[in-house]
């Protein structure tokens, strides 16, 4: 198949594209809380949301007041158990003693760095036994932007046990006020003080023999991780999907909106033999707790996954409900299915020979693909991805399901599951799946 660049063009593809287009991961480092303002945005401050932006009062959201709620211990099959008992304190001065503070607290020793984001680090800790643990540790200087970080954390423990969503045992607590951190699980009565005071210094969960999504199908060199699961094979995308799907049904049934859904953000585990491995959701910085019907006004997420109405919002100001994690589910299966994201059409439904880096243009293209019909969307698909269509409808029809423009008439989960089943159920194995292109380059 022709790969030839044409300068100043754009051109139809099926699974031929450069490798800057089908970057599965995208710009991960993008995310709205260090965007630059511009046009008419709203300005969020979390807990209590209080919008203020050139827009009139009357068009302003009604403040939400958050309400302080015991949170149950979560569930484990192999209960995280700490030198030091839950709420001990631990005096550090400093909140740059989190590294000690795990290790009198918790009895958890550092053994390296996992991973690095903008706001955080994951580290491999053990324990007395050697049992490893994946602590994310997060930024001292973290701006304000990214404060409203920690509630979500906390929300982690509220969602309790489920096999698809990684397994959190509890907290590391930090108190400007008595420079002091506290070992947290479950009971908020155990803190001392005013609750609001505390933030999140660090947070142990358990550790994924694996990877992410787009590790696990291309390896990395920087992690040393070799590359353990097919790319492009029809039933372990679908296996994906429907295991994500489930995770976050959990969460909106809890009334716990996600608001990061991304490849990054969904991990394959290595342990699953010959049967489809264990997928589960993991960094929940972003959870917010809304009960239906309400909204949330907050500027987060990642730009390659965000919904129509999380754009709009950054204008006007109408907010969004737990239905941007619906577009996020149906991005992460566009880019696993054919390798690319919204963003990589242009109106004429097209596929860009270059990924767009502007914020300005994301966000121009992700609302001209959302404002496409279930029809356009599907002629698109059929124009740039024949085979892919005419092979693998269950896929488009889910794609097309969860990026609806219109929130109320996205695809539930359960609709997903339902769709998808047949996709997993009617393989005899991965070997039956579609493999797309030859060399992990192209991705």
């Amino acid at each position: 198949m022709d790969t030839t660049e044409r300068p100043g063009t754009t051109r139809t593809l099926f699974f031929s594209a450069p490798s800057d287009l089908l970057s599965l991961r995208g710009d991960s480092k993008n995310s709205l809380p260090e965007l630059q303002k511009f046009g008419k945005t709203v300005t969020v401050s979390e807990p209590g949301e209080s919008a203020s932006a050139s827009l009139p009062p009357s068009q302003l959201p009604e403040p939400v007041t958050h309400k302080v709620e015991t949170v149950p211990a979560a569930v484990s099959d192999e209960p995280f158990v700490p030198v030091k008992p839950w709420g001990a304190v631990y005096d550090g001065h400093d909140k740059k003693c989190s590294q000690t503070a795990l290790s009198e607290l918790a009895g958890l020793t550092r053994v390296k760095t996992m991973a690095t984001g903008g706001h955080s680090s994951v580290d491999e800790y053990k324990d007395s036994q050697d049992r490893r643990f994946a602590v994310k540790v997060l930024r001292e200087d973290r701006n304000e932007a990214s404060a409203g970080m920690s509630q979500g954390e906390i929300l982690t423990l509220s969602a309790g046990f489920h096999p698809n969503i990684v397994m959190t045992h509890g907290l590391l607590l930090w108190s400007q006020k008595t420079q002091t951190f506290t070992l947290f699980r479950g009971d908020l009565s155990s803190l001392r003080g005013d609750v609001n005071e505390y933030s999140v210094a660090a947070v142990i969960n358990e550790k994924v023999d694996g990877a992410d999504v787009v590790d696990a199908m291309k390896g990395s060199q920087e992690h040393g991780i070799s590359a353990f699961i097919s790319q492009y094979d029809h039933t372990m995308i679908a296996h994906i999907t429907i295991e994500v799907s489930k995770a976050l049904q959990h969460l909106h049934d809890k009334g716990i909106l996600y608001r990061d859904v991304k490849l990054d953000n969904i991990l394959i585990s290595k342990s699953g033999g010959d049967e489809l491995p264990p997928v589960k959701l993991t960094d929940f910085g972003f959870c917010k707790r809304v009960p239906k019907p309400g909204r949330t006004y907050s500027r987060c997420g990642s730009l390659l996954y965000l919904a129509p109405e999380q754009i709009l919002n950054l204008y006007k100001g109408k907010g969004y409900t737990s239905t941007i994690d619906h577009w996020g589910l149906g991005v992460c299966l566009l880019a696993l299915a054919v390798g690319c994201f919204p963003v990589d059409f242009t109106p004429d439904r097209e596929v860009l020979a270059k990924r767009p880096k502007g914020r300005k243009e994301i966000f121009e293209n992700t609302l001209t693909y959302g404002s496409w019909s279930d029809r356009e969307k599907a002629e698109c698909f059929k124009r740039n991805f024949p085979y892919f269509v005419r092979k693998y409808k269950p896929f488009v029809d889910v794609i097309i399901g969860l990026t609806r423009e219109d929130p109320t008439k996205r695809m539930s989960m359960a609709e997903v599951q339902e769709t998808l089943k047949s996709v997993v159920e009617g393989s005899s194995g991965s070997q039956a799946g579609f493999k797309g292109p030859k060399s992990v380059a192209s991705i």
